[in-house]
């Protein structure tokens, strides 16, 4: 259970900010809760997500 906790936390915080940046809504890290499979699919998503450019630079942030 603390191991299922610390890997939250050592796995949240960096996909916190990556879905930040992505526009995502930070409730996809409740998949988070079921370990591999919700692993898999959030990487699913910011993989295959239209990432927002960045309209100053005209490329990504």
């Amino acid at each position: 259970m603390l191991v299922a906790i610390l890997m939250y936390f050592i796995l949240g915080i960096p996909l916190w900010r990556i879905c930040q940046r992505t526009a995502t809504s930070p409730a996809v890290l409740l998949l988070l809760l079921f370990p591999v499979v919700g692993f898999g699919l959030i990487l699913a998503i910011i993989a295959f997500r239209q990432w927002p450019a960045n309209p100053e630079t005209g490329g990504l942030r």
